[in-house]
């Protein structure tokens, strides 16, 4: 048996410090969904499966969070790569490196 991921529609921030996801009916107040600090991400990158794509997250401790930016109807892989590449080039160098 194949489960689908569980999706939650909202709003995915790349901050300078973390990336942030809100509730897409959340106020400018609200409190976020989900933070992941910089520091806890081992990488980012776009997972790509025929025309479908998802934006990863891949901790340091081994887990995943994973996204699909929309527009419209379809899947908007120009904003997800965008938001891929920007999320990279805030990731520490690990030591030694």
């Amino acid at each position: 048996m194949h489960l689908e991921p569980a999706e939650t529609p909202g709003k995915l921030l790349v901050g300078e410090v973390s990336i942030l996801y809100f509730s897409s009916n959340a106020d400018r107040a609200a409190e976020p969904l989900l933070k992941i600090d910089y520091s806890q991400i081992a990488d980012v990158f776009v997972d790509k499966f025929g025309r479908n794509r998802r934006l990863v997250i891949e901790g340091v401790d081994g887990s995943h969070e994973s996204f699909t930016i929309h527009r419209g109807r379809g899947i908007d892989a120009e904003s997800m790569e965008a938001a891929a590449q920007l999320a990279k080039s805030r990731l520490q160098p690990a030591a030694g490196k």
